[in-house]
């Protein structure tokens, strides 16, 4: 009985140290590696905008935004533990408003505004720890050109 209890121990335990691999179900790795590369972006104005909708106060929600608004961030893997980043935002917006002064009726006035930015960014960026539970640090600069 002992034989047999200490062979399921033994085989339950080879069973849970394999488990410990960073694979889904499906055999993919979770976490990055090398040449692994993504795009994303600031989602918090598309969340604030969202979340008015169930707001009665008719006030804006307020929210924390750890990027710069609509700047697309590419991310580029080089080794597990490391990775480049770029930005880049093109703005461009026009408005026309229209009105009438009380003076001149007859005359309405038109003011037609126009603004535009480029934002063009780069860093590195290191992750540490292991497994899933990992932090990350880096740096990066970005300059940003606008007008109106």
């Amino acid at each position: 009985m002992k034989k047999l209890f200490l062979t399921v121990a033994l085989a339950s335990s080879i069973v849970v140290a394999n488990a410990q691999t960073m694979t889904s179900k499906n055999g993919t790795p979770i976490l990055p590696e090398a040449g692994d590369w993504s795009i994303g972006f600031d989602a918090n104005p598309l969340l604030r905008y969202v979340g008015n909708f169930f707001n009665q106060a008719g006030t804006n929600n307020i929210g924390m935004s750890y990027q710069q608004n609509m700047v697309i961030v590419g991310k580029y893997m080089t080794d597990a533990n490391t990775a480049y980043r770029a930005k880049l935002a093109l703005n461009f917006g026009s408005n026309t408003s229209e009105s009438t002064p009380l003076d001149s009726l007859f005359n309405p006035s038109k003011v037609k505004t126009s603004s535009n930015g480029i934002t063009l960014g780069a860093g590195i960026q290191k992750y540490r720890g292991k497994g899933r539970l990992q932090g990350i640090y880096g740096a990066e600069a970005s300059i940003g050109i606008g007008g109106g």
